[in-house]
C-alpha cells in the first residue's frame, strides 16, 4: 500500500500540471483546443487521451478540482 504522503505528492504533480496545461492554453489563446474532442473527426482521435487534461477555461478546471477534493478528502 502506499503511503498516505506519497499520494498526496502525486496528487499535487497531477493538479500542477493540468494548471501548466490551463495556462499554456490561456496564453495560446485556447491553441490546446485542437488537442480535445472534435465530432465527426476520426482522424483526430487522439483526443481520447489528450482530452480529461484540457478544460474549457479556469472556471471549469476550478469546478473538476473541487470535485476530486471532494473524492480525495
Amino acid at each position: 500500500m502506499i503511503k498516505r504522503s506519497a499520494q498526496l505528492k502525486w496528487l499535487a504533480g497531477f493538479i500542477a500540471l493540468l494548471w501548466i496545461i490551463e495556462g499554456v492554453n490561456q496564453l495560446t489563446g485556447g491553441g490546446l483546443r485542437l488537442y480535445g474532442l472534435i465530432p465527426r473527426h476520426t482522424e483526430l482521435m487522439y483526443g481520447v487521451v489528450t482530452a480529461p487534461f484540457l478544460h474549457g477555461n479556469v472556471e471549469h478546471l476550478l469546478a473538476t478540482l473541487c470535485r476530486w477534493h471532494c473524492w480525495v478528502f
